[in-house]
């Protein structure tokens, strides 16, 4: 089994689905994990794009395309 490290963490799930497309389309695996943070008051949903650790390096140079693409401000 791979190890796999978290490279973006969105609100969107369309960025998140589209860069797994992306990195998909370039032979990296990915796994898309839903998140849901949840208080006595409010819900707050979101979305980890995980690849494998050797395939990191290479999916966080897609991910900066992507996001200049997409004009969506990268924070890892």
């Amino acid at each position: 089994m791979q190890n796999y490290t978290l490279i973006h963490t969105t609100i969107d799930r369309v960025l998140a689905n589209k860069t797994a497309e992306v990195l998909e389309n370039e032979g990296i695996a990915v796994l898309i994990e839903h998140i849901e943070i949840k208080s006595t008051t409010d819900n707050a949903h979101g979305f980890r794009i995980l690849v494998p650790v050797q395939s990191a390096h290479e999916s966080m140079r897609l991910l900066q395309m992507i996001m200049d693409v997409n004009n969506v401000a990268y924070a890892a």
